[in-house]
């Protein structure tokens, strides 16, 4: 089995779907597709957030998940941990940083 490439990975895109599950998550719903104008809301007692509000959750999503993408690089590239056992054993500690080091320069944590 092929390693994985994060370059072949899909992101994920956040849509009003989410947004509603954020901002109103007992709330019953249903949509078809994934425009604003297609949610039916069947829970009277808890407010329909505008157009607005769910953009600016779908932003606020979208952002905090872009913000974590290299997590989701380095997860997929390190070694497995049957290799970096055999880097420990090997190598001893000092091995074994320089390999995790290795992941961590390629894709770095972002500055905030």
């Amino acid at each position: 089995m092929p390693k994985y490439d994060a370059a072949m990975r899909v992101e994920k895109v956040f849509g009003f779907a989410d947004a509603l599950i954020a901002l109103q998550p007992t709330a019953r719903w249903g949509m078809r597709g994934d425009e604003y104008e297609s949610i039916d809301w069947y829970t009277p007692e808890v407010t329909k957030p505008s157009k607005e509000e769910c953009m600016a959750k779908i932003a606020e999503l979208q952002a905090a998940y872009d913000a974590t993408r290299y997590q989701r690089d380095r997860l997929y590239s390190y070694p497995d941990y049957d290799q970096q056992f055999d880097i420990l054993y090997h190598q001893g500690i000092e091995g074994w940083k320089a390999a995790i080091d290795e992941v961590k320069k390629k894709f770095p944590k972002p500055q905030n």
